[in-house]
């Protein structure tokens, strides 16, 4: 194990295991996404004294861009509307 220096912009990593590690299942009303590595629960909620890194969300610009497909997923699915 060697450290990995913190360089601004970049996100911490040694190898992209965890990266490459995150699977999703999606069904008609649902959508689950994560990892089978042993590790990824601690990265992503922390434990006793390792704070949590999280790597798996969205943040606000995705939230509102998800918004914005779901409202016109809607418009032309549900309500009819083009």
């Amino acid at each position: 194990w060697k450290p990995i220096k913190y360089r601004q912009g970049k996100i911490l990593q040694d190898t992209g295991e965890l990266r490459r590690s995150v699977t999703y299942e999606a069904g008609d009303n649902f959508v689950k996404v994560g990892s089978k590595l042993k590790y990824a629960r601690t990265h992503q909620f922390g434990r006793k004294n390792i704070p949590a890194r999280p790597f798996l969300g969205v943040n606000d610009m995705e939230k509102q861009h998800i918004t914005l497909m779901f409202r016109q997923y809607v418009k032309r699915h549900v309500m009819g509307g083009g």
